[in-house]
């Protein structure tokens, strides 16, 4: 394109020289095209979800063995830089309303936050205070960037996944977690087990989301979530309490969801069908409650949640409980029993911290198998008996908080390692 020099003057290596009133313009009409403003190129935002796929992958190859050499440093460093220019981008982007720009900002703030907690200690659980729980930076890190993808991806109100699981609203919303048994309805604690074992357990191979977002019309209002989403049979399941009011709510909710996904969503989901009844004990009240759990109808689960009859127990069975689970579970509750005080949120940290050290498939291999419910909590009887020498140590305060505690950060280690999954 044409280059206009007005009054300028070069020097003997023909270099320009230093002018008041030289200047050097380039001529350009707007009709000619195929040029590109400095903010229409900058600010295109629509591939971010692919460039935090990007950054979540490499951290987290990063840290699966992170020492803190120079040469990770470094790459940290980049990573840190890539989501600084993120977040100009978002800020200037307007790809995006200014409620989803701001809400992605505050996140991406808080993964530089994490960043800078895991350079300094990456294994310390440090607070995280807008979920009111402990929590070790590299998994801060690595669910943050999911949530900014989740926003950003399903940001015009379609259906899609979400973190939202069963216990959302006690951990997002802060609420005090110091004693299990006060703070978190049976309700909760039911389809925590119930989508956990679903997803996790019976249907590993499976597209299966957890409190699957189906928007009514208008887009973003009275938004609900489909407790169970098999995306690959697609199927959809409602969880219930065993009751008259249960059933007439789930029939309800299931023939909702159908529709709102068919209207709005264009996906095709019908009410589920293949689904196995069972009964397993209750993991906050093992020795004594069982959870029964049955299909009433199609794409309708009822739970109960009732006393054991000892009169009726069976006979007792032999467990197969792989020995390398057995010593892995055995080592943790060693931890556990060392702490002052032994609360659920002090477990939980525990646990994850230790957990977080250890390979990503060893992790995975034991939030697993505690999902099984009766091999599990088996598992658990016979490690806190081995550490106070006495057949009444299951029935302890220490083992059921341990059950507890344990069973929830399998669910959020496995559900942390499962990416969000494209169904557009």
């Amino acid at each position: 394109f044409e280059v206009d020099f007005t009054n300028i003057s070069i020097n003997q290596c023909y270099q320009l020289k230093a002018s008041n009133t030289g200047t050097v313009k380039a001529a350009y009409d707007p009709t000619w095209g195929n040029f590109l403003q400095p903010k229409e190129l900058f600010c295109e935002a629509f591939g971010m979800v692919t460039d935090l796929d990007n950054f979540e992958e490499k951290f987290i190859q990063l840290s699966e063995n992170y020492s803190g050499n120079s040469s990770e440093l470094s790459d940290l460093e980049e990573l840190n830089s890539k989501i600084k220019t993120l977040k100009v981008i978002i800020l200037c982007t307007e790809d995006y309303e200014a409620t989803v720009k701001n809400e992605v900002n505050i996140i991406f703030d808080e993964i530089l936050e994490s960043l800078e907690d895991f350079k300094n200690n990456p294994s310390f659980p440090n607070f995280r205070k807008n979920f009111g729980v402990s929590d070790g930076p590299r998994t801060i890190v690595v669910q943050k960037t999911k949530d900014a993808k989740l926003k950003l991806k399903y940001a015009k109100g379609t259906c899609h996944r979400t973190n939202r699981f069963p216990y959302a609203f006690w951990i997002n919303n802060g609420v005090d977690r110091t004693d299990y048994l006060q703070n978190i309805v049976e309700g909760n604690r039911c389809h925590l087990l119930i989508e956990s074992k679903y997803k996790f357990i019976t249907k590993p191979n499976d597209n299966v989301e957890c409190e699957y977002s189906v928007p009514n019309n208008p887009p973003l209002k009275n938004v609900g979530y489909a407790d169970i989403v098999n995306l690959t049979t697609n199927e959809v399941f409602e969880i219930k309490p065993n009751s008259n009011g249960g059933i007439t709510r789930g029939r309800d909710e299931v023939d909702e969801y159908v529709n709102r996904a068919t209207d709005i969503c264009k996906i095709n989901l019908e009410k589920g069908t293949e689904f196995e009844n069972y009964t397993i004990p209750y993991p906050w009240d093992w020795q004594n409650k069982v959870l029964e759990v049955i299909l009433k109808e199609n794409g309708l689960i009822l739970y109960r949640v009732k006393e054991i009859d000892k009169r009726k127990l069976p006979e007792p069975k032999a467990v197969a409980v792989p020995v390398n689970i057995l010593k892995d579970v055995e080592k943790l509750y060693g931890k556990v029993i060392t702490l002052k005080n032994i609360t659920p949120i002090a477990v939980e940290v525990l646990l994850r911290s230790e957990l977080m050290k250890m390979p990503v498939q060893n992790a995975k291999n034991i939030a697993k198998f505690m999902i099984f419910g009766t091999v599990s909590l088996v598992t658990i009887a016979y490690v806190s008996s081995l550490f106070s020498g006495g057949a009444t140590a299951p029935a302890s305060a220490t083992a059921t908080i341990f059950a507890s505690a344990i069973l929830i950060v399998s669910v959020e280690i496995l559900n942390n390692q499962n990416p969000p999954s494209n169904t557009n």
